[in-house]
């Protein structure tokens, strides 16, 4: 694994520790970058709430499956996201 990939895992170990009010700051500053990890990303919309509505809402660079998902999944508030 390369330095990256590491520094990805890491983040992805560090984002499972914070609380929810933490991982929204988080989420919303990572949703402001041009190249968001796409397993952190992932990881904040596949856990739901406000993390994830704030990754959907702001990011530019989300495959298109991931909205769709989003869309038509079992959290409909992500919907209006």
């Amino acid at each position: 694994m390369d330095g990256i990939g590491l520094r990805h895992q890491l983040a992805l170990g560090l984002v499972d520790r914070t609380d929810p009010d933490t991982r929204t700051i988080v989420a919303r500053k990572l949703a402001e970058c041009v190249a968001i990890p796409d397993a952190l990303a992932e990881k904040f919309v596949s856990d739901g709430g406000a993390p994830a509505a704030a990754i959907l809402a702001r990011s530019n660079a989300l495959p298109r499956a991931w909205l769709v998902s989003a869309a038509v999944g079992p959290s409909s508030e992500l919907a209006a996201a």
